[in-house]
């Protein structure tokens, strides 16, 4: 989903696909209010989310993730104080 017009209306539409390993959703509108979204989603190995407009408040949710190995949040607006939580 990548570079398309998805937005937060899009991952509270798939936030039942709690096998879901794979998401890449960098080059949209998400932000940190989809952490809910992401939050239900245990199984996720592989998530891009650079070039969006997530920011420090994601952070706890992503660390939660516990399955997460890759991570791109490249051009967001998460500080290193943020990840560091």
């Amino acid at each position: 989903m990548s570079a398309t017009g998805v937005s937060d209306a899009g991952l509270f539409a798939i936030d039942s696909l709690t096998a879901l390993e794979t998401l890449h959703v960098g080059d949209t509108a998400i932000t940190s209010d989809c952490a809910g979204s992401l939050g239900k989603l245990p199984a996720l190995r592989d998530l891009l989310l650079w070039r969006t407009k997530i920011d420090d408040r994601l952070m706890p949710t992503l660390g939660a993730l516990r399955g997460l190995r890759a991570l791109d949040l490249g051009t967001t607006r998460v500080t290193s104080r943020g990840v560091a939580r």
